[in-house]
């Protein structure tokens, strides 16, 4: 099993990285991550390959060498040639495309002081007032909640679902949205704070 995961990966980042070490060696992880799902994809391209030929070889050609080298060069283009290719690729293009906003998120990321215990707790409470949102809707996902009455009036939104890991344990994984950009849960909840002192 790879040492880091898309989850500790994007637990880091929810908790805020207190360091510009932390954030380089976080965007490295997620690059090793892709890499393995590239090879994925590209192993059914190869599996495929007659069958693609016999239709149109410049096609299969022009994919197989288009697919990025590294994840920073993840753009739209691709995920939508592979769909159209169609070789069972979903999760993998689904877990790309995670990495890619992960990684374009932890870019702009502000570097934060180490997390607190009351910010802990809040982190918490908000978590689990999520989970109890999704599961009173009977809902597997859900996008765009607003919790602007958690967060003093803020612009904040969610987008959250159910993810079993590699231990087959089920849990939720919330995306953050400050203004419609993702952010880690930590920077709204200093930003929040913040706003609170500035109307007092």
């Amino acid at each position: 099993m790879a040492k880091y995961t898309i989850d500790t990966i994007f637990n880091q980042f929810q908790k805020g990285f207190n360091c510009q070490t932390h954030r380089r060696e976080a965007m490295k992880n997620l690059n090793s991550l892709y890499h393995k799902q590239r090879s994925l994809i590209m192993d059914a391209l190869l599996i495929n390959k007659q069958e693609i030929n016999s239709i149109n070889y410049e096609s299969w050609n022009n994919l197989y060498w288009s697919i990025p080298h590294n994840l920073h060069q993840w753009k739209p283009k691709h995920h939508l040639s592979l769909i159209i290719v169609d070789l069972g690729c979903d999760e993998y293009i689904k877990t790309i495309n995670e990495l890619k906003d992960l990684r374009d998120a932890i870019k702009d990321t502000e570097i934060l002081p180490v997390i607190t215990n009351d910010s802990k707790i809040k982190i918490k409470q908000i978590e689990k007032s999520i989970e109890e949102y999704i599961k009173s809707k009977q809902q597997q996902f859900i996008s765009g909640l607003s919790l602007a009455h958690i967060f003093n009036g803020l612009n904040v939104s969610v987008n959250s679902h159910y993810v079993t890991n590699q231990h087959n344990n089920t849990f939720i994984r919330c995306f953050y949205y400050l203004n419609g950009k993702m952010t880690a849960l930590q920077m709204i909840i200093a930003i929040a704070e913040q706003y609170a002192e500035d109307i007092k």
